[in-house]
């Protein structure tokens, strides 16, 4: 568990540098995107966890088997459960506590972490 969770950590510190650059050029680059804030991060957020599937499926959990469709159904589920987290924790961060965007997402971010990689683990690509 301790090499998975170190891959899982690796993987996803390279998906958390993709999501934020992606939700930073979409939300820096774009007056539409700064003002609908939650869409952007929902759209990096979703491209990156296409991304983390398959590199996770593969290294962190090594899990060989051909039944994509239903893992990759398994993991947008978790991830939806992660999208809430971030979702909630950015528009309360925002809205309520007046923080800036990106410390409401660095807020999140170690939340949204243990919810995945635990689910990923249990439910997701769990050995049968």
């Amino acid at each position: 568990m301790r090499m998975q969770l170190i891959r899982y950590c690796i993987i996803g510190v390279g998906n958390t540098a993709l999501d934020f650059a992606l939700y930073a050029g979409l939300t820096r680059g774009w007056e539409f995107w700064r003002m609908h804030y939650l869409w952007a991060n929902l759209i990096s957020f979703t491209i990156v966890v296409t991304w983390s599937f398959f590199l996770n499926k593969h290294w962190t959990f090594r899990e060989r088997s051909l039944s994509h469709g239903v893992q990759y159904i398994k993991f947008v589920a978790v991830t939806l459960g992660g999208v809430v987290i971030t979702q909630g924790i950015l528009f309360t961060g925002i809205e309520i506590f007046s923080l800036h965007d990106l410390l409401a997402k660095v807020i999140a971010a170690p939340l949204v972490v243990l919810w995945n990689f635990s689910m990923h683990r249990l439910w997701t690509f769990r050995a049968v």
